[in-house]
């Protein structure tokens, strides 16, 4: 095969007209004929020589080479015209995909919004398998999100001129074969990733700085935690401000600093903060200026627009501890809307009668009387629940919080992330090798109680039970006695 330099490849006046600018990889593939001899058109019972392009950023030939060499070991393998097209051009873009290119152009030129929308996503949720729609995932090919992203969007692409319905659309196959973006739902889910991935097209961002929730308030939340104690401030516009002046308290005790502004952001209004938006006051141009850091979008979505001030790996961090992305029926759902698609996920929901009976159940479980005044509050994971009762303990004047030195490494970053202020104080006890349990346990609620004017109004003792990796058991009758004697002590 031979490979042309890339070269500008003129727009169509309907493409200009959807601002499509394309630099195009042309690849030729000259057939032999019978006898041997080199042909420059296609034999007859190849009517349609296909013809490969791609809109890239940057191609190298080494890339090209792999792609070409696969497509012609495609065709060596029989099966005719249109199963060497089909097999050819997953072949390159397999490669093309291997070089990251796509990770270079976020907003692929190719995939239109109209693309997207009317083939393309609709393929996804035709073919969507079902493990996507699980809580957990099977951690052999784990990706991350980004890799998972590249992969997607090398997939889509190689899918542009496929049709829903047709034997070359996206099948299940393809979506099973990209990988996982994480391996639970708490992190990140392939489902709420394919859902950023449309959010981040549509505004021509890479997708690993778009960040779903399945709350409307923890996309601000993240930043402010995240600012280190350094001001955020938040434009609304005309709507009324997201958060109350008793919920900017709360996170004032978390060490957060946010302010709320009607109207639109000025740059450079706030010297050494951070600046975000409500997406229905900054458009996607200006939310790429120097106005704002980040956008909030009003499907509980985050826009990093500058990633020195919002640093992705962080929201990560407190998403992955303290919330949870787009929930998998939500994304679908969401995905099912952005086509104009009936929406037939997430459809369900309990009458107001199951949900109380529920509420009093998970009251009865608790051992507590049903109250419901008093409803429980229900998380989309575990750890947004720990996260909920260390901030419900910090608004009634602290806690210490002892923790077993083995417990689940989440639980314990959770618990860090909330210990900015002296309301929370954690220490941990050891219990590994050959630690007795129950005392080591004495000897930490000893510990505090031998100093009782520095103790917390709360005492909470965190352990697993059986204890992980190495699965002991306390005597739980002989802890509560010790319970029991530290609270009468102090």
């Amino acid at each position: 095969p031979r490979v042309s330099s890339p070269l500008p490849f003129p727009t169509s006046a309907r493409e200009r007209s959807r601002g499509v600018s394309k630099r195009v990889i042309v690849l030729c593939f000259v057939l032999k004929g019978r006898g041997g001899e080199t042909r420059g058109a296609p034999p007859r019972e190849h009517p349609a020589l296909p013809v490969t392009m791609f809109a890239c950023r940057r191609v190298t030939t080494s890339t090209l080479a792999r792609g070409c060499n696969a497509s012609v070991s495609a065709q060596a393998g029989g099966g005719g015209h249109s199963a060497w097209a089909s097999t050819g051009r997953r072949a390159l873009a397999s490669a093309v995909q291997a070089d990251s290119l796509f990770s270079e152009a976020p907003g692929h030129p190719v995939l239109t919004d109209e693309l997207l929308r009317t083939q393309l996503v609709p393929q996804i949720l035709a073919a969507m398998p079902s493990d996507w729609r699980g809580t957990t995932f099977n951690n052999s090919n784990l990706l991350g999100r980004k890799v998972f992203s590249e992969r997607l969007q090398a997939l889509l692409v190689s899918k542009a001129e496929a049709k829903l319905g047709e034997p070359d659309a996206i099948c299940a196959d393809d979506l099973a074969n990209l990988g996982n973006a994480e391996d639970y739902m708490r992190v990140a889910t392939n489902v709420s990733t394919v859902y950023e991935n449309m959010l981040a097209l549509g505004r021509g961002m890479a997708p690993e700085h778009v960040f779903s929730f399945a709350s409307a308030t923890m996309p601000v939340v993240a930043v402010v935690l995240t600012a280190g104690g350094a001001p955020v401030h938040l434009y609304h516009g005309d709507a009324p401000a997201p958060f109350t002046a008793g919920q900017i308290g709360e996170l004032a005790k978390l060490g957060g600093d946010l302010t709320c502004h009607h109207g639109s952001p000025v740059p450079s209004a706030h010297s050494g903060a951070t600046v975000l938006a409500l997406d229905t006051v900054v458009d996607a141009s200006n939310g790429h200026g120097n106005a704002v850091d980040g956008i909030v979008g009003g499907d509980a979505s985050l826009f990093i627009t500058n990633t020195e001030r919002i640093v992705p790996s962080s929201i990560m961090t407190v998403r992955k501890r303290m919330a949870t992305p787009i929930t998998t029926p939500a994304a679908e759902q969401a995905l099912q809307s952005f086509c104009g698609l009936a929406a037939t996920a997430d459809a369900e929901a309990p009458s107001a009668g199951e949900v109380a009976e529920f509420n009093a159940h998970l009251q009865t479980m608790s051992g507590t009387v049903v109250n419901p005044s008093a409803d429980p509050v229900t998380c989309s994971a575990g750890l947004p629940t720990i996260a909920a009762l260390w901030l419900a303990l910090e608004g009634m004047g602290g806690a210490d919080i002892l923790m077993c030195s083995t417990a689940y490494g989440g639980s314990s970053e959770l618990t860090d992330l909330c210990l900015t202020r002296e309301n929370l104080r954690k220490s941990t006890f050891h219990i590994q090798g050959g630690a007795s349990f129950n005392g080591s346990i004495e000897a930490a609620l000893g510990a505090l109680a031998a100093d009782p004017a520095s103790l917390r109004p709360t005492t909470v003792l965190f352990v697993e039970i059986p204890s992980n990796p190495d699965q002991k058991m306390p005597d739980l009758a002989q802890v509560s006695s010790k319970r029991l004697a530290v609270g009468q002590h102090t």
